[in-house]
């Protein structure tokens, strides 16, 4: 846009308004977390810090829309806002950028170049990074041409890359086999006639390795029948000492769920959960024993009918913080929101863009009936719903807590 509006020059930013004061504010309280969270070693807590600044400038651009003059505002006060607008958000990304460079250093750097700074290394062997502070991008800067951070893949990459781990995986369970039928075939006889061996001290199968199904992809170690090989290791082992293995932290059954993946499972559309997907943990088992034993409720809420334990069991409530909030384009009622759930990140469309303005959701922890079927609208997909209670007016309140939540904390 500063190519489109300014030919490629930052503008003069003026007279901030309380939008850039708030925004200056957030990026200086990132510079000051940022260094002695990373310094300590605690990345996570760095790069929240560092994702709510790209979070909260993202936000700024979105409720100002710079690309966009309503009827009622003339050309010159338009091209105010531009300027105003788009210098505040370039030097935002500045900020950003420094800061991200320990983490992505080659995106960091193209960033570096496009806003007119040079080469990102050399800045960062003087003190720039340690005296970071807002207002270092001067107006008049010349930005370098746009370009993507991130080039879309060709298919025909993916594919190459899809073979090579394929090809790897193959290479390595092959390996482990040989190496584990050698390792059980049976020792050399001391009579000088042949022994067979017997069932019980022949060579373990490994017909169990082979694809199924026809598939091409051989199955994970975890699935292969043979005693030598672990989910921890694919490398032969001793068969007279017991398996090494990674020592995993078990998950608490509250935060268990058949769910926690990079992509929100798909429930089956119009109907509960099986019951094979319903995970209830001694909370659950504990208020279904409560159930049994105390009297029915005597009246339920207008309008409603009493459900069972077991119908609130399939519903399943997470806690999730969201990281970034933005209007959906020609719908008035409609934003678009990417939630943290500790465990994943999806993407939720909410009707409450009459009520709330987006910068201000952002950091908020919220909450979401994790296990809705997907639905389309706008030719978005959401995932989930948000939790609101519902005013004589209309208007909706986000469900929130007092004390601090862990994200994906499980409702019950």
């Amino acid at each position: 846009m500063v190519h489109k509006y300014f030919g490629g020059k930052v503008p003069s930013a003026g007279e901030a308004t309380n939008a850039e004061i708030a925004l200056r504010g957030s990026a200086e309280n990132a510079i000051a977390a940022f260094g002695p969270a990373f310094d300590g070693l605690n990345f996570s807590e760095a790069l929240k810090t560092l994702w709510s600044l790209v979070g909260e400038t993202d936000g700024y651009l979105t409720s100002n829309a710079p690309w966009k003059r309503p009827a009622d505002r003339s050309e010159e006060d338009h091209a105010a806002l531009q300027a105003r607008v788009l210098a505040t958000a370039a030097e935002a990304i500045r900020i950003i950028t420094a800061l991200v460079y320990p983490i992505l250093p080659d995106a960091a750097a193209k960033v570096w170049r496009q806003l007119g700074q040079g080469e990102l290394a050399e800045a960062a062997k003087g003190s720039f990074l340690k005296d970071l502070a807002w207002g270092g991008l001067k107006a008049g800067t010349v930005l370098g041409e746009p370009a993507p951070l991130f080039p879309r893949a060709e298919k025909d990459a993916i594919d190459r890359m899809q073979n090579l781990e394929d090809e790897n995986n193959r290479t390595v369970i092959e390996a482990a086999k040989k190496a584990a039928g050698a390792s059980s075939a049976p020792e050399a006889p001391t009579a000088a006639l042949p022994v067979e061996p017997s069932p019980a001290t022949a060579s373990p199968s490994v017909t169990s390795v082979q694809p199924t199904g026809g598939g091409t992809a051989p199955r994970r170690s975890s699935e292969i029948g043979d005693h030598n090989l672990t989910q921890a290791t694919t490398a032969p082992t001793d068969t007279g000492k017991p398996v090494e293995s990674i020592p995993v932290a078990p998950i608490h059954p509250d935060h268990a769920s058949g769910r926690l993946s990079s992509t929100p499972t798909t429930a089956p559309t119009g109907g509960p959960l099986a019951d094979s997907d319903r995970k209830e943990g001694p909370g659950a088992m504990a208020a279904a024993a409560a159930a049994d034993t105390q009297a029915p409720l005597g009246a339920a809420a207008a309008g409603t009918t009493g459900i069972t334990i077991d119908d609130f069991v399939k519903v399943d409530l997470r806690v999730a913080q969201i990281l970034v909030a933005e209007r959906v384009p020609k719908a008035d009622k409609l934003l678009r929101l990417e939630v943290d759930l500790g465990y994943e990140k999806r993407q939720i469309l909410a009707g409450i863009a009459q009520y709330y303005e987006p910068e201000k959701l952002i950091g908020r922890k919220i909450v979401i009936v994790a296990n809705l079927a997907p639905r389309k609208m706008r030719g978005l997909e959401s995932n989930g719903m948000l939790l609101a209670a519902s005013l004589p007016d209309g208007a909706p309140v986000l469900a929130g807590f007092l004390e601090d939540v862990p994200l994906g904390a499980r409702l019950k």
